[in-house]
């Protein structure tokens, strides 16, 4: 992070506030993508952008974190359910497709027949994979893909896809892709 963010108050000013890790459970990372019910003005995103999305797409590209992915961003664990009718399980494939595409380190488990949230997320399967990809973030030893000792609970993450990089997700452009002609 920029040095100006870092601060000088407390007794840890010499330790950095980098993010080293993140883990995600069933995320919105894109505003932009039309989920009717998401846009309107009293919806949650409409909520925090004081405003329909259609009314005000560059505050909602600016508030989206897929926006800010970058090649130095720290491992994502990612988990959502397939069966999530909160937030659309295509924003975890997205993040997950343009984190893999810029060479940020990624595990993905999709969960088949969840929902928004539940028990598949709190299972000691899944917690197990994430202690297992805490262990390898912090000790250095960094990987993409599945974690083989993971217990069998959970299914093991996708693997990386050859698919040409033109294909896949950019992050969002200015005026957003959805933006009106």
């Amino acid at each position: 992070p920029s040095d100006s963010l870092e601060g000088a108050v407390g007794e840890h000013d010499g330790v950095s506030s980098a993010v080293r890790a993140v883990i995600g459970y069933h995320g919105a990372f894109n505003f932009l993508e039309p989920v009717p019910r998401r846009w309107t003005r009293w919806s949650s995103v409409g909520e925090l952008l004081g405003c329909a999305v259609p009314e005000c797409w560059e505050r909602a590209r600016l508030a989206s974190p897929l926006t800010y992915v970058s090649l130095d961003d720290a491992p994502f664990f990612l988990a959502h359910g397939a069966a999530d009718s909160v937030v659309p399980f295509s924003q975890a494939v997205v993040l997950d497709s343009v984190l893999r595409e810029l060479r940020v380190p990624v595990e993905f488990v999709p969960l088949p027949d969840a929902p928004h949230g539940g028990p598949e997320f709190e299972s000691p399967g899944m917690l197990g994979r994430i202690r297992a990809f805490l262990q390898r973030v912090f000790s250095g030893a960094q990987r993409e893909g599945g974690d083989a000792s993971a217990p069998e609970t959970v299914p093991p993450a996708p693997q990386p896809q050859e698919t040409p990089p033109d294909s896949l997700p950019a992050r969002i452009p200015a005026g957003g892709p959805l933006s009106p002609q």
